[in-house]
């Protein structure tokens, strides 16, 4: 975030000193974003690498798209239908077990099912255990070392979500309002 504000502030400046860099080119936002940041991270990446990530994530909606793809793809499933991801970067990873936590199934011992008169049973997920390559596929392909398998599968039961929404409303507690990371 620190260096992402130093990058807009260095644009905006920019913008404000020279109105004709209202269309900017790709070349002069990199220099900008490099003398924003300051240094070389401790990868070898040129140090605006980041900034045209959060743009093409940005104007592509990729978040939005991830968890419209995985709704539509946990719609489309049978019951006990599975959905498998494969995530990359920490931020699709944190999609996509967004999405199962909010559409999980209450389990067995969960604390909040004494709350579940009247609240109905929907469809919802059951979540797997999240995978990651094994030393022997790392050895066989070292780029796999970021890779993690998310599965899901569908089922019919009591959401969480619905017992929590329940048990606020019985105890008077304030609505969960948690933030909507941005695109």
């Amino acid at each position: 975030p620190a260096h992402a504000r130093r990058i807009a502030d260095a644009v905006a400046l920019a913008k404000a000193e020279d109105p004709s860099l209202s269309t900017m080119t790709t070349s002069k936002l990199a220099q900008l974003a490099s003398a924003a940041k300051g240094h070389r991270e401790y990868q070898q990446m040129h140090p605006a690498k980041m900034t045209f990530q959060a743009l093409r994530v940005a104007v592509n909606r990729e978040f939005a798209e991830l968890r419209d793809g995985l709704q539509a793809a946990t719609e489309a499933c049978g019951s006990n239908g599975a959905v498998a991801v494969l995530t990359w970067k920490h931020a699709e990873c944190a999609v996509v077990v967004d999405f199962q936590a909010s559409n999980a199934l209450a389990e067995r011992d969960a604390p909040l099912l004494k709350y579940s008169k009247g609240v109905s049973d929907s469809w919802g997920v059951v979540v797997d255990q999240a995978r990651r390559p094994t030393d022997a596929e790392l050895r066989r392909n070292s780029r796999a070392r970021s890779a993690v398998l998310h599965v899901h599968r569908k089922a019919k039961g009591t959401r969480l979500s619905d017992l929590e929404a329940k048990a606020g409303a019985v105890l008077n507690w304030a609505p969960h309002i948690l933030p909507v990371p941005a695109e």
